[in-house]
């Protein structure tokens, strides 16, 4: 593998904007939502470097919408809104990964979260 793409490969780094789901939600479940998302930042870097092989360049910004639930905290139908990468494997990997997660003190209503940003761009 040429030295750059290893650097590339190595160097992938994702932003993660918790102030996204912000609105009329409360601090702590700003927090929550957050810290799952940040939970699973290992994987969604994976899927950026794996990304990174089918398309060198890769880089912007992913916009997620996906909803609470109210009596398991499940993030459901976790979607892509919006994206500066078009490359489909990687959206996929991207939502089963969201796909996962519950918070532990759910809200007592479902919550709509329409706009969460991701920034993913190589260190290098």
């Amino acid at each position: 593998m040429p030295t750059t793409l290893r650097t590339i490969l190595a160097t992938a780094a994702l932003t993660i904007t918790a102030s996204a789901c912000g609105g009329g939600l409360s601090k702590n479940f700003r927090g929550n939502v957050a810290g799952q998302m940040d939970s699973i930042k290992g994987s969604l870097t994976q899927c950026y470097t794996d990304a990174l092989w089918r398309h060198r360049a890769l880089r912007g910004t992913i916009i997620l919408s996906f909803t609470v639930e109210a009596k398991t905290g499940r993030f459901l139908y976790p979607r892509v809104a919006r994206t500066e990468l078009a490359d489909l494997p990687f959206e996929a990997c991207v939502i089963s990964q969201v796909n996962k997660l519950a918070l532990t003190k759910p809200e007592s209503k479902n919550v709509d979260i329409s706009t969460y940003p991701l920034l993913f761009t190589p260190l290098n």
